[in-house]
């Protein structure tokens, strides 16, 4: 398994059973564009209570436009909520696909001591 922080740029209302947030988008910054990563939905006390008090939080940082270039998949896009990047989450991961997206997210925590704006995509052997 890989491990690496992302910045977190929107979320999508839930669907089906789930409540407050379907999953959170996340990315990482190329120079100065924030890319699309992946998505991430599940995780360590992803629970009722935890997806409704994640939609508390994440709302006091709702802009009107995408943070990223360019836009997440429109299957995304298009029931998102798009937010300043001013959060950083720890991720689990399996790989990276061949486009550039993770595979496999599960959310280990939120990182209040690192700068959303330092996230780089990290490459084998960064973390060691």
């Amino acid at each position: 398994m890989e491990r690496q922080d992302f910045v977190v740029g929107g979320f999508t209302e839930p669907q089906g059973s789930r409540v407050g947030v379907e999953s959170m988008l996340l990315g990482y910054y190329e120079g100065k564009a924030l890319r699309f990563a992946g998505n991430v939905g599940t995780g360590v006390g992803w629970t009722d209570v935890f997806g409704r008090v994640l939609r508390e939080q994440l709302t006091e940082f709702v802009v009107s436009r995408s943070p990223f270039s360019p836009l997440p998949p429109q299957s995304l896009s298009k029931n998102a909520h798009w937010l300043e990047p001013c959060l950083v989450a720890d991720v689990q991961f399996s790989e990276w696909t061949g486009d550039g997206h993770i595979r496999n997210p599960s959310l280990n925590s939120f990182r209040a001591d690192v700068s959303p704006t330092d996230i780089r995509r990290e490459r084998e052997g960064d973390r060691d």
